[in-house]
């Protein structure tokens, strides 16, 4: 049997309950020496990383031990893996232009299902490295017991760009992508995908939109066609409700300063 001591969430709009692609959380080499002295061991499993001891009870002696160990210095916990990605899509404080650090001496509180949540606040400390979390023992010993220390990260706004690729038998005509509130987006402008494939691609232009698990607005995949017998117009509907863009389906136009990022979605008929 086994007890948590410490837990930490990342929570990411554009994600939602699902694991962040391509990141994890662990601890750096000083601090994960640390957690070995003490026989301590962690797991990152879904979007949270959390410590245990197989000592039940032993919580505040362990974090009293901890304290003094690190002589008023943090555990560091470090983000790893595609941090580039994860930039892309989060909406960073002004200036960042990765992950910024987070401390436990920088909080607001807020109330969990069943414990309270400390959210950590970003900070833009110049003296502490980005993509940290730095948990000082006495912050989390004086915390209620199954608190969870959550970092609440914002999608990002982004142009977003549909490519259509017509693989069926029936050909477009004047096919167009409109949202519910009467958007057109612009397009279509013939594209060669990277396997091969023709695409139509239409975009958002110069306009960013929010990614959200429930958008406000829905995308429709429409076409028109004239009837050779008359003049009048036919409009119909191809899809009604459009995906929306995948966590991991960004797409990079152009380099240097003018580097542009956008959230792409393929979309196969």
């Amino acid at each position: 049997m086994s007890e948590c001591l410490l837990r930490v969430r990342i929570d990411h709009t554009w994600y939602g309950d699902q694991p962040i692609s391509g990141i994890t959380l662990c601890p750096d080499a000083q601090t994960d020496a640390i957690l070995q002295r003490f026989d301590l061991w962690w797991r990152y499993e879904g979007a949270q990383w959390s410590l245990y001891s197989d000592r039940v009870g032993m919580r505040a002696a362990l974090l009293a031990g901890l304290a003094r160990e690190l002589d008023s210095r943090p555990l560091c916990i470090r983000f790893v893996g595609n941090l580039d990605h994860l930039s892309s899509i989060t909406a960073l404080p002004p200036g960042s232009r990765t992950v910024p650090h987070y401390s436990s001496r920088a909080v607001d509180a807020g109330t969990g299902e069943d414990a309270v949540d400390l959210v950590l606040k970003p900070k833009s400390d110049a003296a502490a490295p980005p993509a940290t979390i730095w948990l000082y023992p006495d912050d989390v010993a004086r915390a209620v017991p199954g608190t969870t220390w959550c970092i609440r990260l914002e999608a990002a706004r982004l142009p977003w760009i549909y490519f259509v690729v017509n693989r069926s038998q029936n050909p477009l005509n004047q096919p167009f992508i409109r949202t519910s509130d009467g958007q057109v987006l612009a397009g279509p402008v013939e594209t060669q995908m990277p396997d091969g494939d023709t695409a139509l691609r239409f975009d958002t232009g110069t306009q960013a939109w929010a990614f959200n698990r429930t958008p406000t607005l829905r995308l429709g995949l429409f076409d028109r066609f004239r009837s050779p017998l008359s003049d009048q117009t036919t409009e119909i509907c191809l899809i009604r409700s459009m995906p929306l863009p995948a966590s991991g389906a960004v797409r990079w136009d152009g380099d240097g300063p003018d580097r542009r990022v956008s959230a792409a979605t393929i979309i196969y008929l």
